[in-house]
């Protein structure tokens, strides 16, 4: 399992990609790798979504 199986999954399930089904280690994997992360790691990521997609907004804005 490598990191590039890991997006493939997460993308083919944010397209709605009819073969999603067929990434169920990957989900999985990345199941077990939300359980076992800190609560403070999820914040700080959500925080980074949140601060490049205000950022591309306001490019797109101007």
């Amino acid at each position: 399992m490598d990191k590039e199986k890991l997006l493939t999954a997460l993308n083919a399930i944010q397209n709605g990609d009819k073969e999603a089904g067929a990434y169920h280690d990957e989900l999985e994997t990345l199941i077990t790798l939300v359980i076992n992360a800190k609560d403070a790691d999820i914040a700080a990521a959500w925080e980074d979504f949140h601060t490049d997609t205000d950022t591309e907004a306001a490019d797109k804005a101007e």
